[in-house]
């Protein structure tokens, strides 16, 4: 049994919170609320996957009493610090936490690699490899989350003449690094085809990557 927490649902300064987080989404911004929160396809992908086990678990419980004894943290710098807290107070049997909660390993005054924390889940195996050579308290602790892919829905069908398209993902880059990066594509006589973060529907997306040899 576990919980899945991206927000400290327990805690009553976080719910009153919400609560105008809500309606500030809903009737200025007139965004509706999505059904996960924190890093969408993360949540989805731990949340899913749980359900497909046939694992017993729950997703940010409003009351501390449903906490289940292993409590996984997968974003939010107070979320975590909340659940260390309950740790420490003996309410959480088993801590583990990631992987959106740091940039680096020592962030937060080395947060991840506090005591109550009994396993780290990074985004991939080169961060972990790279924690472990800034903090070596993470041995034997961390790992990568295999972030889970619907295989279905991803079988991209290629077109035919993909083998001299190259697809760039432009998502808050360097410019001038962006640009000369297209330009060395471009002379090594690939057609460069653009996708803009933000700026597309899954159907888009998966049309860009049924048209393009690789993504940059």
């Amino acid at each position: 049994m576990i919980s899945i927490l991206t927000e400290s649902t327990f805690d009553f300064s976080y719910k009153v919170y919400l609560f105008f987080k809500d309606i500030y989404k809903k009737y200025i911004l007139k965004r509706p609320n999505l059904a996960y929160s924190g890093h969408f396809a993360v949540t989805r992908s731990m949340i899913e996957g749980l359900t497909q086990l046939n694992e017993t678990f729950n997703y940010n419980p409003r009351k501390i009493k449903d906490l289940h004894p292993h409590v996984h943290v997968l974003g939010g710098i107070n979320t975590l610090k909340s659940a260390i807290k309950l740790k420490k107070q003996g309410k959480i049997k088993r801590l583990t936490a990631g992987p959106n909660i740091v940039i680096l390993s020592d962030d937060f005054n080395h947060i991840i690699s506090s005591k109550e924390i009994d396993f780290f889940m990074a985004n991939s195996n080169w961060i972990v490899e790279a924690y472990l050579v800034d903090n070596p308290l993470l041995k034997n602790k961390i790992d990568f989350f295999p972030s889970g892919v619907n295989l279905d829905f991803w079988n991209i069908v290629k077109k035919a003449n993909t083998h001299k398209k190259v697809g760039f993902y432009y998502k808050r880059p360097e410019v001038d690094m962006y640009e000369n990066c297209k330009k060395i594509c471009q002379n090594l006589g690939y057609e460069v085809q653009e996708i803009f973060h933000g700026k597309y529907n899954l159907d888009d997306f998966k049309c860009f990557l049924s048209e393009i040899k690789f993504v940059v």
